[in-house]
């Protein structure tokens, strides 16, 4: 599939109009009728619309969907979708029964001038003329600067989600790549999918999310502590959060001990926080292999109810400018104090025009805070007190702790020497059934049940 020519948008329109067996509604609002307006113009329209609505004032729009708590949002794009297929079903099912029918539907901010926009989108459709009706949804971030260019990329998209549902069904890489043919990856960011309906069994949608990571149609994807996945900006809209980052290749005692206390010494300085793991695809790893690894690590963090950000990250600036576009409350990000020796090393932002200071200036504003856990062993113990950065950059290191931008978790006399996972893995390599011990039982049993990372 990948090796195919890519279509333009008119074609892949033509291409639709010309199929027969087709037929539906489109119901847009808040950006024009972008979509359906490809479908006019390719030609033979009447052969595939049925009807096109746009229910622009707020009273017209909740007198024929209800209303909402937000316009632009999951629960809109369903009402509409609910709305429009049961119309299609009622009015045209008995004169034309051979039909597949559609009901496709996007709810749509554009945003200020030099502001992202974003959309949700979606379709309600047949696979076949006698089949129930499945829905396929995404999210979208518009990143052009001016509307026109957010509304051109819109309606592109738009196009491509239907030529897809119709062609790409069974194909899930095919699929999830088609949807940004034709438009530049600076335009756009698809940052969430779901399938749902008899025709998807299939489907996992753990896998389809992490795909749009893996393909960079994203930067980022979001599972709830149940391992369903969520538009991140909507899960953490004014939440303060508390972030911890690692491979959890598996999640150890340690980790949660980390996670535990700092999260109690934020809530003692009147903090309450969402926790959130994040982790990254292993880039050393094949494709499919890749996927497969971050399932079972998302697997093994929701069954703790951790909520996991699944990310393309590597710097801790990128991570809280992702997190900041979601939420305006406190960021705080817990590490290791043996992360300390990377964080401070020059070497790490070679590719950052601005190295070092331009990389912790983005990392760091009045909201957002490193909390530093111990790192013991049986000849160290590391703090942010005794982790010494080059001499070039130690007035920066200072300066960051005397504004608590830097602060130790407290009260950690007792914790015992850090156990990472790469020692849980060579104690499985080496069948030492001694990992039981640094594991979380739910995550013993996932291993054992599974014969993960072995």
């Amino acid at each position: 599939m990948s090796s195919a020519v890519t279509l333009s948008s008119v074609k892949k329109a033509q291409t639709l109009n010309d199929d027969p067996d087709i037929y539906g509604t489109f119901a847009e609002i808040g950006a024009g009728q972008e979509v359906v307006r490809h479908f006019f113009r390719a030609g033979h329209a009447s052969n595939t619309i049925a009807k096109t609505i746009s229910a622009y004032d707020m009273s017209f729009s909740d007198e024929i969907y209800g209303k909402s708590k937000r316009y632009v949002s999951k629960e809109r794009l369903l009402q509409m979708l609910d709305h429009e297929y049961q119309l299609v079903d009622e009015r045209l099912q008995k004169n034309c029964p051979e039909k597949k029918f559609f009901a496709f539907a996007n709810t749509v901010a554009t945003g200020s001038r030099d502001s992202s926009g974003h959309a949700w989108m979606g379709i309600r459709y047949q696979l076949t003329s006698d089949g129930p009706a499945n829905d396929i949804i995404i999210h979208i971030q518009l990143n052009d600067r001016l509307r026109l260019q957010k509304q051109e990329v819109l309606g592109i998209i738009g196009v491509n989600l239907m030529y897809a549902a119709v062609h790409h069904a069974d194909d899930l890489n095919a699929f999830i790549v088609s949807l940004i043919d034709n438009v530049s990856r600076n335009s756009v960011e698809i940052d969430y999918i779901n399938f749902k309906g008899k025709s998807f069994n299939t489907v996992c949608n753990t896998k389809a999310n992490l795909q749009l990571v893996n393909e960079k149609l994203t930067s980022a994807v979001l599972f709830n502590e149940d391992g369903q996945c969520l538009q991140a900006s909507d899960y953490l809209f004014n939440k303060s959060v508390l972030v911890q980052r690692g491979t959890f290749r598996p999640i150890t005692k340690t980790n949660i001990d980390i996670l535990s206390r700092a999260q109690t010494q934020l809530k003692n300085e009147g903090q309450e926080t969402q926790p959130l793991m994040e982790i990254s695809l292993d880039k050393n790893l094949p494709d499919k292999e890749r996927i497969q690894d971050t399932v079972r690590r998302v697997k093994t963090l929701t069954a703790l109810k951790l909520p996991i950000l699944v990310s393309r990250h590597s710097l801790y600036s990128d991570i809280k400018a992702f997190l900041r576009r979601c939420s305006n409350n406190p960021i705080n990000m817990v590490i290791g104090a043996n992360t300390l020796e990377p964080l401070f090393d020059e070497s790490y932002y070679e590719n950052t025009p601005g190295g070092i200071l331009e990389a912790l200036g983005k990392t760091f504003d009045k909201n957002t805070q490193i909390l530093v856990f111990p790192y013991k062993t049986n000849d160290i113990c590391m703090t942010t007190k005794s982790f010494f950065p080059k001499e070039n950059i130690t007035g920066l290191y200072s300066y960051l702790k005397a504004n608590k931008h830097i602060v130790d978790i407290l009260d950690c006399d007792d914790v015992q020497a850090s156990m990472l996972s790469t020692a849980v893995r060579e104690m499985l390599a080496a069948k030492n059934p001694d990992w039981k011990k640094l594991v979380p039982a739910e995550v013993v049993n996932l291993i054992e049940e599974n014969q993960w990372f072995t």
